[in-house]
């Protein structure tokens, strides 16, 4: 994966916060994803009655159940990828959007640095 390919998927939020006082206001989804998933291994792995009590119930083999719940973990906010969850966010309170004829989606938030902007568009990478 190029380095632009996963500058674009790590500017999708999970996890938003926008009176979090510090920076940044949003844990990257594809990162949520991921921290979700791990977290749900390690008490899966705790709690090996739950995977016993899921293989049951599901009439999956033991040793299925264990990955397919971590996948399904992994993937349990594959909506938030599209663009018209990402919009709902409010990030400021004199934010202007608007959908483009494209498809695109147009964010505009009031700044008072020029220096704060471009680094904030910068850190995405070189190809932004």
């Amino acid at each position: 994966m190029t380095t632009a390919k996963l500058n674009l998927i790590l500017h999708y939020w999970g996890k938003a916060d926008p009176n979090y006082p510090g920076m940044p206001k949003w844990h990257p989804l594809a990162y949520h994803s991921l921290d979700v998933a791990a977290c749900g291994q390690v008490l899966l792995r705790q709690q090996p009655a739950w995977l016993e009590n899921l293989s049951r119930l599901s009439g999956m083999d033991v040793r299925q159940v264990e990955p397919w719940l971590i996948f399904l973990l992994a993937v349990h906010d594959l909506g938030k990828f599209s663009s018209g969850f990402q919009a709902e966010e409010i990030w400021h309170p004199e934010q202007q959007s608007r959908w483009l004829d494209d498809g695109r989606y147009e964010l505009r938030l009031p700044y008072s640095d020029d220096r704060e902007l471009l680094m904030d568009i910068l850190k995405y990478g070189p190809d932004v």
